[in-house]
């Protein structure tokens, strides 16, 4: 199994706290975060390391990295997460493949738990549907809803929300991702669409939900005691 780690976004939520360093790149207990999360793939995997970055963050990135081995490839244009996921699975040669978000504090056990699930597997934490409404959540009627709160959803008390690691079949990932990028481009468009990582869950057939600790550094109030939650 390859891993692919997700480190191309701007950290524009945290750019006010914590600069010039964007997300991946913030010290969570004496560690930049991206150099834990390669360590923890390379506990749970003996295949290909991925990491998907920015053009104007890789020379940081190498830096921080250093010998640690993995490979780092380029999203050239900011396209959303799915788009970067598929830029990082063009260097992917397993069959499996389990991602990582560069913004996300996750320990080894909660890697090794996807590792280990039924393909796909989805990490998830139950919380209030108040605090789920900026995260992608799974209904009662078992589809995942991008950030959009709906209806059915607001009625329960807890909602699965996916937080962090997963585990795709690659070729199927690859190809729902392609199919999102046609069905959205039109003959006007001048840019590319974002393609978010959400909506292509729905494509995967019913998930394996796997309870994780996952802590997600984009929200300062998440942020700050995300060291205290780190199992190693």
């Amino acid at each position: 199994m390859d891993v692919v780690i997700l480190a191309a976004g701007r950290g524009s939520r945290l750019e006010d706290i914590t600069p010039p360093y964007f997300k991946p790149l913030i010290i969570v207990d004496g560690e930049p975060l991206i150099r834990r999360l390669v360590r923890t793939a390379l506990r749970i995997s003996s295949g290909r390391i991925v990491v998907v970055a920015a053009p104007e963050n890789a020379l940081p990135l190498c830096q921080v990295l250093g010998d640690l081995p993995a490979e780092i490839v380029l999203q050239r244009q900011p396209n959303g997460p799915g788009a970067a996921l598929l830029t990082g699975l063009q260097l992917v040669t397993s069959p499996e493949v389990q991602v990582l978000l560069g913004d996300n504090v996750v320990s080894v056990r909660d890697a090794e738990k996807i590792a280990q699930a039924v393909v796909p597997a989805v990490g998830v934490v139950l919380m209030h549907p108040a605090e789920a409404e900026r995260y992608t959540y799974l209904t009662p009627s078992g589809r995942w809803v991008e950030k959009i709160p709906c209806d059915e959803a607001k009625a329960e008390q807890r909602l699965p929300c996916w937080v962090g690691p997963l585990k795709l079949r690659t070729d199927e990932i690859k190809a729902a991702i392609e199919r999102r990028i046609r069905s959205t481009r039109t003959e006007t468009d001048t840019v590319e669409r974002e393609v978010p990582i959400g909506p292509l869950l729905n494509e995967q057939g019913p998930a394996t939900l796997v309870p994780v600790s996952s802590v997600d550094i984009g929200v300062p109030a998440a942020w700050l005691p995300a060291g205290k939650l780190i199992e190693e």
